[in-house]
């Protein structure tokens, strides 16, 4: 009987371990699924505030430039090919975070010409690292609107990537005027939503900090965990 009563017990909790395994995946799964939600819903967030400008930009180029306007197209129909393929992608290579940038890129510079100039240094090693879908596009784009667009002179971001031991450096720097209170406090969306992005990738492990320079101009500044990507690296840098 004793031994009959071991036999069930130990059935019994075999059978609640096994119960408890499975609502614990399920659980996990659910929050997976609630993570991976959340981080689309912010992705789609950064993107209309731009595109609205292109569109504007394109219908003025259509009659004074249909050239330009044609390459504005081109490059605008490749980086919302690049959105769609990668929304369900909470991060990506680095590599194909630049290959995306350079079409944003493009379009911003038939908006300001030679007034404004893009600086890449990217270490060789990082290209294959991990980095959140689209997280260099709001950070430029914040240089840009605050920084560089209120002047009338030129101005140059530079784009930093970097490996310390474990961790993935990437730091935007521009000329500017710097940001207001307001933007360096991480009010505005752009800034915001890259923040909360990344607490919803890294939770407890990642570091985002924006200040303005003592001279001029505004950096921002993401540190994250190095993770590598399978993919190869082979982008080119405008």
């Amino acid at each position: 009987t004793l031994l009959y009563l071991i036999i069930v017990i130990g059935c019994q909790t075999m059978l609640w371990a096994q119960l408890a395994r499975q609502r614990e995946k399920r659980a996990l799964t659910a929050e997976a699924k609630l993570v991976r939600t959340q981080l689309t819903a912010l992705q789609l967030q950064l993107n209309p505030h731009f595109l609205f400008n292109a569109l504007n930009g394109l219908n003025a180029l259509i009659r004074d430039n249909p050239r330009l306007a044609d390459e504005l197209l081109g490059h605008l129909s490749e980086l919302l090919r690049s959105v769609l393929a990668s929304t369900d992608e909470p991060t990506m290579p680095l590599q194909r975070e630049l290959d995306c940038l350079q079409h944003y890129l493009a379009i911003e510079k038939t908006r300001f010409h030679e007034r404004l100039q893009f600086n890449f240094e990217i270490a060789p090693e990082t290209l294959k690292a991990m980095v959140p879908t689209f997280v260099l596009q709001p950070l430029i784009e914040n240089s840009i609107k605050h920084g560089i667009e209120p002047f009338r002179t030129k101005g140059t971001i530079h784009i930093y990537a970097k490996r310390t031991d474990k961790r993935l450096i990437i730091t935007v720097v521009d000329n500017g005027k710097g940001l207001t209170p307001q933007y360096t406090n991480g009010k505005g969306i752009g800034l915001t939503n890259t923040q909360l992005r990344l607490e919803q990738l890294y939770p407890g492990d990642h570091a985002f900090s924006i200040e303005n320079q003592q001279s001029e101009g505004c950096l921002v500044r993401i540190d994250i965990p190095y993770q590598e990507s399978n993919q190869p690296a082979s982008t080119t840098l405008a």
